[in-house]
Order: structure tokens, then C-alpha cells, then sequence
């Protein structure tokens, strides 16, 4: 190499380093975000924060940093994480012109139809939502309440004997297997056969895997495209998603080639019979989106939920004495169906409480703050800036829920009405809040 290239080579490396140096001085001490607290790092990379998701321990790290740093929190150079009740509304209630970020891209399929959960377009996702509503009625989901009552049942049979024996019960696995039968059940016109273990526990793997390297990658350029490029086809590695959707297919297709006749509707159904405003019907590939979002995202969501519930009322044993009482003088001699529950107003405590101590979602749902900017605890952010809430710190927020937020207190659900309608608005639960939420808000609860 001559002299005058080497000079070149040495120059621009100076260069690179330079300008490299000076973006990172205008991150931590020019950038319009530079005013909000947080960790040194997280002014000037958001690779700390893309490590901590990958190694699994956000959940913890967030409660941190709030009780630490307070409301309003810098994670990376041009992104905030904030609690409060009013920014809530403003960022995810209905009529918010706040948009969802590129974050979200990472959980869309390449040869799927647009889903809710990636879809950045408000337009297409009240499209999707005015398709998927049918299915998700409480009314149809009451004609299908037979069906969930028979994987109950399969499940207290599975039950009966280790609990004759006194013997130690992983509920973390019988919760999974219920919930997997239950969404299979009201989805697809079967259950999945999970809790006769004869399910395949390899598509809920492929799942998890999804929603992990999915929740990751949102923060990396590129996204999916490191996951799934010409060099993973030819090697033959696919996009957990792609796994997934592939399943997904195949159980459409399944369900198209059975006999309907004379059995409840199940969400398939309702999804096939949808029309929409010119009478069109959907295409396959949002019939099978339609069943792909059902079951991602409400199997492994409601199992967590599930879990919650179950590991506070076995450390709480006064609890369980109160709801057990509660459970006992309610008249009936069979299964608790939907609408008794509605009778049991501590049993709907307990869960609202189990559900803020523990959230099935711990990660930022991100918003790009619109023209005019938003104030959070007097603090102005500029518009252009993304903004996450994170269900597990504005549950444990002390200026909403009091200064006994890490107690397990289903009571302060309960006396007051306008407290309590006032802690459920400010509820920040796995289902979401506003016109982007979760469909199956109501069938989760």
C-alpha cells in the first residue's frame, strides 16, 4: 500500500472516530433529551438497554430505575420511559394522533397479512379490529363457555390424583397446558390436546422463541431481516415466526376440511363469515392472521396472568380464607360459570391485584410523541421523541396505587367506588389501554 492510500485509510478512521466521539458528547450533553435522568449510558447508546432485554432481567431493571431516577426515565439517546395516569390516555387513549414506533415492525410476519400488534397505520388496525370483534363478543364467547368448562374439567381429573397424594404440583406447567386448550378449544374448534399431553409443546417453544428474539430485534437495524436473509434460507433456518404462522396454516386448513355442521361457531367461523363494508369477504391470509394473533398472543398471556394469581394466594393464606368464603356462599351446587363471577366482587379484586403486582407484558409499548409534544410530571417532551410505558412500573407507582404498592392487597380495590374506578383507569394491564388494546381483553379476563 502506498504512502498516500495509508494516509487516506488513517484519515478516515480519524474522521469516523471524531464524528463518532462528537455524536456521542451531543447525545449526553446537547441532545433535547439531555435534561431527563436515567443511566449514563442510556444517553448515549441504546445497547444497554437491547442487552438487558436479551439477558431477561427488565422486569426487575425497570422498578429500578423509576424508584431510582422517578416518572420520567431516559433509556436511550432519543427515548423515554415515563409513568403516569394522564400520559397514559394521552399516548394510548382513544383520538391519540401518537403513533406507534418502528419497534413494533419486528413482530410482522414477511408472508403474513398485516396484525394488529405490528401494524403501525391506525386505519389498518381498525380495519383489523372491526374484522376480528365478531369472534371476541361476550356473546359469543358465552355460547362457548361449554367448551372452556370441558378443559377445566380435563384439567381437575389430571389434578385429582397428585392432589389424593399430597404431592408437589408444577402449576406453572398445568397453567400453560390449560390455556393453550382453551384458546385451541375457542379458536380452532379443538383443544390442542396439551393437557392430555399429547400437544405439541415444540409450537409452544417456537412461540416463546418468537415473542423473545421478536421483543429484542425491534431495537436492532435491520430487525428480522438478521433472521431471516438469503443466508439463513440457504442454510435452512427459519424465522420462529414464520414457524409459527406455517402451524397456524395448517390448522386452518384443517379446520376448513372438517364438518361444521351443527357445532357452536367457534373464531375461525366468525372470522370466515365477516363481510366488510363493500361485502367483501377476508382473505386467507388474514383468516389465518386472525387465528395466528389469537393464540400468540393470548395463550402465553393469560397462563402468566394465571400464575400471578396462583403464586400471590398461595403466599397469602388470609386471602384465600376470605375468598374462599366469598366462593362458598354463592349459590350453586355446580361449575362457577362468567356470570356468577360477576357476583364475587373480591374474587375480581384478587385478580386486578394479582394483575398489577405482576403484569404478563414487561416490556415498553412504545408511542412517537405527536406535534405539540407531551407533559409528564412537569416535565415538556418535544414531539419526535418515543415514548414507552411499562405495565410493571405504572402498577407499582406510588403517587397512583399509595406507598404499600409491593403489598399483595386485593382491599384496595374495594370500599371506595371512586377509588377503585379511579385505580382501574390507571391500570396499565397485559391487554393494553385505548383503540390499539387487545381484542381479547374480555376473554382473557
Amino acid at each position: 500500500m502506498s504512502l498516500i492510500a495509508e494516509s487516506y485509510w488513517i484519515a478516515g478512521l480519524v474522521s469516523l472516530s471524531g464524528a463518532g466521539v462528537l455524536l456521542l458528547c451531543y447525545n449526553a450533553f446537547f441532545h433535547p433529551l439531555a435534561q431527563f435522568p436515567g443511566p449514563r449510558l442510556a444517553s448515549i447508546t441504546g445497547l444497554w438497554r437491547l442487552y438487558h432485554y436479551a439477558i431477561g432481567d427488565w422486569h426487575d431493571l425497570i422498578l429500578d430505575l423509576h424508584r431510582k431516577y422517578g416518572r420520567v426515565v431516559r433509556l436511550a439517546p432519543n427515548e423515554l420511559s415515563v409513568v403516569d395516569e394522564s400520559a397514559m390516555k394521552a399516548l394510548y387513549g382513544h383520538g391519540t394522533p401518537a403513533l406507534k414506533s418502528n419497534w413494533y415492525s419486528a413482530f410482522q410476519s414477511p408472508q403474513a397479512a398485516p396484525n394488529q400488534l405490528a401494524t403501525q397505520d391506525p386505519q389498518i388496525s381498525a380495519d383489523i379490529r372491526r374484522r376480528m370483534a365478531p369472534a371476541f363478543k361476550m356473546t359469543a364467547l358465552l355460547r362457548l363457555e361449554s367448551s372452556m368448562q370441558d378443559c377445566f374439567d380435563k384439567l381437575w381429573q389430571q389434578l385429582d390424583k397428585p392432589a389424593s397424594e399430597g404431592a408437589i404440583v408444577d402449576m406453572c406447567h398445568w397453567t400453560d397446558t390449560l390455556t393453550w386448550d382453551v384458546i385451541g378449544q375457542l379458536c380452532y374448534g379443538e383443544p390442542l390436546g396439551s393437557i392430555a399431553g399429547a400437544g405439541d409443546m415444540n409450537v409452544q417453544g417456537i412461540l416463546i422463541k418468537f415473542l423473545m428474539v421478536s421483543t429484542v430485534l425491534g431495537h436492532v437495524w435491520g430487525q428480522l431481516f438478521w433472521i431471516e436473509n438469503p443466508l439463513t434460507r440457504l442454510l435452512g433456518i427459519k424465522n420462529p415466526l414464520s414457524k409459527f404462522f406455517e402451524w397456524s396454516s395448517m390448522k386452518v386448513r384443517q379446520h376448513e376440511e372438517s364438518d361444521r355442521s351443527g357445532v357452536q361457531p367457534d373464531m375461525i367461523d366468525h372470522f370466515l363469515a365477516y363481510r366488510d363494508s363493500e361485502g367483501k369477504p377476508p382473505t386467507r391470509l388474514q383468516v389465518v392472521d386472525g387465528a395466528t394473533a389469537t393464540i400468540g398472543a393470548g395463550a402465553d398471556t393469560v397462563g402468566i396472568a394465571m400464575r400471578s394469581v396462583l403464586y400471590y394466594l398461595s403466599i397469602n393464606p388470609a386471602v384465600v380464607a376470605k375468598l374462599q368464603k366469598e366462593i362458598d356462599a354463592l349459590d350453586s351446587s355446580e361449575s362457577i360459570s362468567f356470570r356468577q363471577t360477576q357476583q364475587l366482587p373480591y374474587l375480581k379484586a384478587v385478580v386486578r391485584e394479582s394483575l398489577r403486582m405482576y403484569s404478563s407484558v414487561p416490556a415498553q409499548l412504545y408511542r412517537i410523541v405527536p406535534d405539540g409534544g407531551l407533559s409528564v410530571d412537569g416535565h415538556f417532551i418535544p414531539p419526535g421523541t418515543i415514548v414507552g410505558m411499562c405495565s410493571l412500573a405504572q402498577n407499582r407507582d406510588t403517587a397512583i396505587f399509595g406507598q404499600d404498592v409491593d403489598v399483595f392487597k386485593p382491599d384496595r380495590w374495594l370500599g371506595d367506588e371512586a377509588r377503585g374506578r379511579y385505580l382501574e383507569n390507571a391500570l396499565f394491564n397485559f391487554g393494553g389501554t385505548g383503540p390499539r388494546s387487545c381484542p381479547g381483553r374480555d376473554l382473557a379476563m
